[in-house]
């Protein structure tokens, strides 16, 4: 079966760069990789990619909360980066390391839930969205809640019957309506076989097309969601 993708809307290029993976950049991360919040104990396991920004402040992932059985998004900042969101967005003395202020930390930036990562490269802010599209900051303007329930009802019409809710989908069938998370296996030549500052692949955009009436390779504007 045929993949039907929109193209990137934030960014030039389908991948972050390798040279982005270093001290204070950003932090390495797998498909399948998992997150826990301290504060909320939640679990969040990678499922694919969906934005970086191109300055390497950030990656942007499509993360299932199994804790919720919701769908999020979780963006990782760099190491250097993450002493301002941390400050500024969390209110998070960094000395105390993960306290939560209250219930809307992150209102700021329209979050739900954040962490802090201690990697190779640094402590990283994980910061965790709902799929509620462009809202400002790293997000991208599709792969909203909408966005993805409309494409999975036109491109699977029978097993969408009864199917309320995008968080009702599984992993299995968000990658069957996206596609396989494509990889770019990393140069690491030189590197220690133990240095773990790159990831072994880098993952290229998820891309998402929303058919609208019936033809193929029509996109649904964002002011029509």
């Amino acid at each position: 079966m045929g993949q039907h993708h929109s193209q990137p809307t934030k960014t030039r290029y389908p991948t972050e760069r390798e040279s982005d993976y270093s001290p204070c950049g950003l932090h390495p991360i797998h498909i399948g990789d998992t997150f826990v919040s301290p504060s909320r104990r939640h679990r969040y396991v990678v499922v694919h990619k969906l934005d970086h920004s191109p300055l390497g402040l950030s990656t942007s992932w499509l993360v299932r909360d199994f804790t919720e059985s919701k769908w999020r998004r979780l963006t990782v900042v760099s190491a250097q980066a993450s002493q301002f969101y941390y400050l500024e967005f969390c209110r998070v003395d960094l000395g105390e390391g993960m306290k939560r202020d209250d219930e809307h930390a992150c209102a700021n930036c329209r979050g739900v839930d954040y962490f802090l990562i201690d990697g190779p490269n640094g402590k990283h802010v994980g910061l965790v969205f709902p799929l509620e599209g462009t809202r400002g900051g790293f997000l991208r303007d599709d792969f909203c809640e909408g966005d993805i329930l409309r494409a999975w009802k036109k491109r699977f019409p029978e097993e969408a019957k009864g199917v309320v809710s995008v968080h009702g989908l599984t992993s299995e069938q968000i990658l069957r309506l996206i596609g396989e998370p494509r990889k770019v296996f990393c140069q690491r030549k030189g590197l220690d076989e133990k240095d773990e500052s790159r990831p072994k692949y880098l993952v290229e955009m998820a891309l998402l097309e929303v058919p609208v009436g019936g033809k193929k390779n029509e996109k649904v504007p964002s002011d029509r969601l």
